[in-house]
């Protein structure tokens, strides 16, 4: 699965994929906090990211859940500190 590194500044970690029928984020980490929204890279902050991840936390977003507009987005990130691993898998059509 993809990985990213996330830290202190905004990571873009999907662009818009309109494929994409859900996507699930989990943060490998043991510490910290990871915060994940649809927040331009440049804009994301821990203050104003919609979802927190604490360490070894996950979330499975769909397209019948939370909307196709929010799956196919851009997905952006944010830590509140250190470097943190973050997994994702993108489920497409």
């Amino acid at each position: 699965m993809p990985q990213a590194s996330v830290g202190t500044t905004g990571l873009q970690i999907t662009g818009k994929n309109s494929a994409r029928k859900s996507i699930v984020f989990l943060h490998a980490g043991t510490a910290n906090n990871i915060y994940i929204d649809i927040i331009p890279v440049g804009s994301i902050s821990s203050s104003n990211a919609g979802i927190r991840l604490r360490a070894n936390d996950a979330i499975v977003i769909t397209a019948q859940d939370d909307g196709i507009s929010t799956v196919i987005s851009a997905w952006s990130a944010i830590a509140d500190a250190g470097t943190n691993t973050l997994i994702y898998f993108e489920g497409v059509e």
